[in-house]
C-alpha cells in the first residue's frame, strides 16, 4: 500500500497555531528544531517549503530568519530572507555573544595593538595578540624540546660562554648542540649582532 504524496495544502493543514501566532510543525524535526517533510520526492525544511510557495523563491545566497525565534514555526509572516552574515548576528546566538565580549578569556582587552582581526571571508574572528603570542611561544618550545634541543633563556653569561667556546676552536654546530641555543642565535652572538661583549 503506497502513501499518497504530500501536497502544499496538506503540509499547511498540519501546522498547529500557538499563542504567539506561530504555525508549529508537529511532525519530524531536525537537530536544530526545524520541521522536515518530504515533498515531490525531496526532503524539505517545512518553513522553506511554505515560504517558497506563499511568498516566492528564497533569493540566492540568502537564509530564512525566524523573527519569532521558534525554529519549528512555518508562518511565512514570521520569516525574513537575510544574508548569512546578518543571520549569524540576529537573535541570541554564539556569534552575537562573542561579538559583544570586551576581553579574551584570560582578561586581556580586545582593543588597540592587542586586537588582531582575522577575516576569513564568511566569518571574522577577533584574536587576542598576547594570548596568540603565548600560544606560539609555547608551541615553539615544545617543538624544540621534541627535536632534542634544550630550551634555554639567553643571558649575558651564556653569550660569553658561546664566544669562549668559539675562541678555542669549537664549531658553531657543536656549540649549538652543547648549549641548546639555536645555530642562528649562536651565529648572532659570535658576530655581536645580539648580546655584545660585556
Amino acid at each position: 500500500m503506497s502513501r499518497r504524496p504530500n501536497t502544499i495544502e496538506k503540509v499547511i493543514s498540519r501546522l498547529v497555531p500557538n499563542e504567539n501566532g506561530c504555525l508549529i510543525w508537529p511532525g519530524a524535526k531536525g537537530r536544530a528544531g526545524h520541521g522536515h517533510v518530504k515533498y515531490k520526492g525531496e526532503l524539505w525544511r517545512v518553513h522553506r517549503l511554505v515560504y517558497t510557495h506563499l511568498v516566492g523563491p528564497i533569493p540566492e545566497g540568502q537564509h530564512l530568519h525566524h523573527i519569532c525565534e521558534t525554529p519549528a514555526c512555518a508562518n511565512h509572516n514570521h520569516l525574513t530572507a537575510v544574508t548569512y552574515i546578518k543571520h549569524a548576528y540576529l537573535g541570541d546566538t554564539l556569534a552575537v555573544r562573542n561579538s559583544t565580549k570586551q576581553t579574551c578569556p584570560n582578561g586581556h582587552p580586545y582593543e588597540g595593538y592587542n586586537l588582531i582581526i582575522l577575516d576569513r571571508g564568511t566569518t571574522t574572528n577577533r584574536i587576542c595578540r598576547k594570548c596568540n603570542n603565548d600560544r606560539n611561544r609555547s608551541s615553539y618550545y615544545r617543538k624544540r624540546a621534541r627535536e632534542g634541543y634544550k630550551c634555554v633563556k639567553m643571558t649575558q653569561g651564556l653569550a660569553d660562554e658561546i664566544r669562549r667556546l668559539r675562541a678555542v676552536g669549537m664549531l658553531q654546530e657543536d656549540i649549538s648542540a652543547k648549549t641548546g641555543v639555536s645555530l642562528a642565535q649562536v651565529w648572532r652572538v659570535i658576530n655581536n649582532k645580539i648580546w655584545p661583549h660585556s
